[in-house]
């Protein structure tokens, strides 16, 4: 119908990606003080930390789900993609290298052991 059926609150500035999780009782997204936040689809409200990822020392760009949801990959202005536990808040990995921003990124879905993901 294209109504608006909620605004998700608790947030000021800008953000930058939104993901959903495959269960789709998560929302995850991408900010411009450098935090991932999570939001509870079932309440429409946010997650209380430890889902409050920080880390990055960028603009967080982008953020995305593995398939089996329980990782999240993030992209940031400071050239670096960390992969965190969704459930706990842990940064599992952080994959330095990129010569610039990371704009974008994204899980491969047909691997069910995460060995694939694009930036």
């Amino acid at each position: 119908t294209g109504q608006c059926l909620k605004i998700l609150q608790g947030y000021s500035n800008w953000v930058y990606s939104v993901a959903f999780s495959p269960s789709g009782n998560l929302l995850a997204s991408g900010h411009q003080d450098n935090e991932v936040r999570f939001w509870d689809l079932k309440d429409l409200k946010s997650v209380p930390f430890p889902r409050l990822l920080r880390g990055h020392l960028g603009v967080v760009y982008s953020v995305a789900f593995n398939r089996a949801g329980n990782m999240l990959a993030s992209g940031s202005l400071d050239r670096m993609v960390r992969i965190w536990d969704v459930n706990t808040g842990e940064c599992l990995a952080t994959l330095p290298g990129h010569n610039d921003q990371v704009n974008s990124v994204a899980f491969h879905p047909l691997f069910k052991n995460n060995q694939k993901m694009f930036a």
